[in-house]
């Protein structure tokens, strides 16, 4: 079987790999139909995160059941399913409350032995542990090409919204306009938000923030706050959303949130120190959350907004490539010179 592997910093290759197996009673094995790359896989591509050689790359996917386990129950044979992007074993206490992102067992498609010893989807086949909680059977009304981000990016976007305490009405600032962020201000806007400033540096992402309906400002150009408060009646946004990975979005974020908003930081920080103006969130009395997305709690939201048309998650992608030019989807990922990366097998 043929996968994506680091060969080392932004170095992929295509290896030839040990095809899945079912290793667990609840495992589905699934034939892969599109992959995504994700913001987060660059953390491996750049070397900020280290990985084995040769491990499959990828925890985004879409594809057809090939087989199942016997004690899979909500899944069969042929069934066109998306998953999440982590593993959750369901019985543990968090996940008995429903807070799956804190599984006492949590693990990670794609990530290496670290983080659970998954091997990732940008391959041909991947075995799916916990099938009946990780997947989910994918309507016709969905696409390939969407239902690859269900379980990270779509998830992500709607989680942080309920996270966030988003009411029909509020404004939303989402700062960083790339796949997560785009969607985030989508799912705002599908869900009834007023007003959604998208910030970011790079023309083409923003010229995809107006293509969706949301107020887009050049942070090159224009200070996002002054927009934010115009848009609110010089109140500031509900809530700020950090889509950027950079430490110091989070505090720049406190400028644009209103007394009692909420600032949501989505993307993946393993490292690093920034300074928070402490005295200014307390006196505008802000929440700060670190986020992690409970995939698996949304998962079903997230297929019926997608199903309905309500979001349309398709209008982010930029390149689609075969999986053997993996390594080309990385390099203009990398450089922001692509959107959303969907890869097909």
């Amino acid at each position: 079987m043929i996968a994506a592997t680091l060969a080392a910093p932004g170095q992929i290759e295509l290896k030839e790999v040990p095809k899945p197996e079912i290793a667990e009673n609840t495992t589905a094995l699934v034939r892969i139909t599109r992959a995504g790359i994700c913001g987060s896989d660059l953390y491996l591509y750049d070397g900020r995160m280290e990985i084995e050689p040769d491990f499959p790359l990828g925890h985004e996917y879409v594809g057809i059941v090939e087989e199942v386990g016997p004690d899979v129950r909500l899944i069969e044979v042929g069934d066109r399913v998306a998953g999440s992007f982590s593993v959750s074993c369901g019985r543990c206490g968090p996940c008995q409350r429903g807070l799956h992102q804190r599984c006492l067992m949590l693990r990670f498609f794609g990530f290496g032995f670290a983080f659970g010893d998954l091997p990732g989807a940008q391959s041909q086949s991947i075995a799916v542990p916990e099938a009946d909680l990780t997947l989910r059977k994918i309507p016709d009304a969905i696409t390939d090409d969407s239902a690859v981000m269900l379980g990270n990016n779509i998830a992500t976007a709607v989680d942080v919204l309920h996270r966030g305490r988003f009411e029909p009405g509020h404004t939303v600032a989402v700062m960083g306009a790339g796949p997560t962020g785009l969607l985030t201000a989508q799912a705002a806007l599908a869900l009834g938000a007023s007003n959604v400033v998208v910030s970011d540096s790079v023309a083409h992402r923003l010229r995809s923030a107006e293509s969706i309906g949301a107020t887009a400002v050049d942070i090159t150009v224009d200070d996002p706050a002054d927009a934010v408060l115009e848009l609110s009646g010089f109140q500031g946004a509900d809530l700020v959303v950090e889509a950027t990975s950079t430490l110091q979005a989070t505090a720049d974020a406190v400028a644009l949130a209103r007394k009692g908003g909420v600032i949501a930081v989505i993307t993946v920080h393993t490292d690093g120190e920034v300074t928070i103006p402490l005295g200014e969130m307390w006196l505008k009395d802000l929440d700060l959350i670190m986020h992690q997305v409970n995939v698996q709690a949304r998962l079903d939201e997230v297929v019926s907004l997608v199903a309905s048309g309500r979001m349309r998650p398709e209008l982010v992608i930029t390149h689609r490539l075969a999986l053997e030019h993996t390594a080309e989807g990385y390099r203009l990922a990398a450089s922001h010179e692509a959107g959303k990366v969907v890869l097909a097998p």
